[in-house]
């Protein structure tokens, strides 16, 4: 067995303990140490993101990095947008690359999952967060740094050959509460979502996203994004939808060991399963 085979392995053998509730799309996960990237890993992913801009109709530029697919001509691909948490604000087009990022351009990935891989900077926050006046738990709203996101998805498609039925969003933190957001303000745009660590919009909203797929994960002891929010919408949003929620055990506000690691398939193979 390759020593990646047997990394996918150990995590869905020893991560997955129980289902928190008689709902099997609700899991209860004990995290593992969380795996990273070499420096060298890093460095040789970093290379092959370019370095891009999308002209917002303001006139300002919103930087982002774009990985090609690494396949042979004549095929139409699915579009990954990748959006940071609040700590990667900023212009320099170079903080955003952090590893959940750069993994996707380990060759292992490259190969069983190509595709288009955007990772935009945005100049401010893409949602800002209050308390709900339906249940007092923290609920998120867009803002606007967040808007300029759905012109480069139809430049992106429009330019590159993209299956437009396959435009995926992964976030973090902030990220993960500017998904949610875009999945309110475009839908039709985008096939699923994979949550980590956000805050989701009011749960008045929920019946929004039941057709939506979403893979919505969250620890129980985050003390940023609070865990109750997001385990809330998924209750709100109701079992006969296409979400799924893993609830880990102890974790504080960062991505899930099982999806950080670079050598992870499994949620990746998700992923790329669904279809708009």
């Amino acid at each position: 067995m390759t020593s990646r085979s047997a990394r996918t392995c150990l995590f869905t053998t020893l991560t997955v303990l129980a289902f928190a509730h008689a709902n099997a799309q609700h899991e209860r996960i004990a995290p593992a140490t969380s795996k990273t990237l070499s420096a060298q890993e890093a460095g040789s992913a970093r290379l092959l993101f370019e370095r891009l801009t999308f002209p917002n109709p303001d006139g300002t530029l919103l930087p982002y990095r774009l990985l090609r697919p690494q396949q042979p001509a004549g095929q139409r691909f699915p579009l990954v947008i990748m959006l940071h948490g609040s700590d990667k604000i900023g212009t320099d087009n170079e903080g955003q690359l952090a590893d959940l990022a750069l993994a996707w351009a380990l060759p292992a990935n490259r190969q069983q999952f190509p595709a288009f891989v955007a990772v935009p900077q945005f100049p401010g926050r893409t949602s800002n967060y209050d308390l709900s006046l339906s249940d007092h738990l923290l609920a998120s709203h867009p803002a606007s740094p967040l808007l300029p996101l759905f012109d480069l998805v139809d430049q992106l498609t429009a330019t590159f050959p993209i299956d437009p039925n396959r435009v995926y969003l992964v976030g973090f933190s902030m990220g993960g509460s500017g998904a949610w957001q875009s999945l309110l303000i475009q839908p039709e745009k985008f096939a699923a979502a994979v949550i980590l660590s956000g805050t989701p919009p009011d749960r008045i909203l929920a019946s929004r996203f039941r057709r939506s797929p979403l893979l919505i994960c969250h620890g129980d002891a985050d003390p940023e994004n609070p865990y109750a929010a997001a385990l809330a919408m998924f209750e709100a949003i109701g079992p006969d939808s296409e979400a799924r929620f893993r609830t880990y055990t102890g974790m504080v506000h960062t991505a899930p060991p099982d999806i950080a690691d670079p050598a992870s398939t499994w949620w990746r193979d998700w992923l790329f399963s669904q279809h708009r």
